[in-house]
């Protein structure tokens, strides 16, 4: 996150990104409308004193059939205009979807494939899958680049 800040701002401010612990508001593996929900509380909990408050979410989303691990972003200012993007989705392997569908976390779900404690925290789930061609840091990059999209070009929204 710091670094598309620092990409879209550093020429004109001093960037300062301050992480925060918030409460979601949702469930601990949302789903569906749940995730953009829990990235818009996440957001407006964020923003205090700040410019902006950014709240990312991952979770999963049903798209046109496909159950897919999604992240969504959503950056709310002191205006209270909010902005949404999301990173690429991906598909989980049907042992972890399975247990995903019966209530487990796709942490734990993770854990149980891959034998890494906190995947979720780590590289992420889409490191494994992706054998560290992107990590979670990059999909989160995205996500939080596409709910920049409207801020950077203003003249068009």
């Amino acid at each position: 996150m710091k670094d598309v800040f620092t990409e879209i701002f550093s020429k004109e401010f001093s960037v300062k990104v301050v992480g925060v612990e918030v409460d979601t508001g949702v469930a601990g593996e949302p789903w569906e409308e749940d995730v953009l929900e829990g990235a818009r509380n996440r957001a407006r909990a964020a923003l205090g004193d700040a410019d902006y408050g950014v709240g990312i979410e991952a979770g999963i989303l049903n798209s046109f059939g496909e159950i897919l691990g999604v992240q969504y972003c959503v950056i709310v200012d002191q205006k209270g205009a909010m902005t949404t993007g999301h990173g690429p989705g991906f598909r989980f392997p049907p042992k972890v979807l399975r247990e995903i569908e019966n209530g487990k976390n796709v942490s734990d779900a993770m854990e149980t494939l891959t034998g890494i404690k906190e995947i979720g925290r780590k590289a992420g789930a889409v490191a494994y899958l992706t054998k560290g061609i992107m990590d979670r840091k990059e999909l989160t990059r995205i996500a939080v680049l596409m709910a920049m999209v409207p801020r950077i070009r203003k003249d068009l929204y």
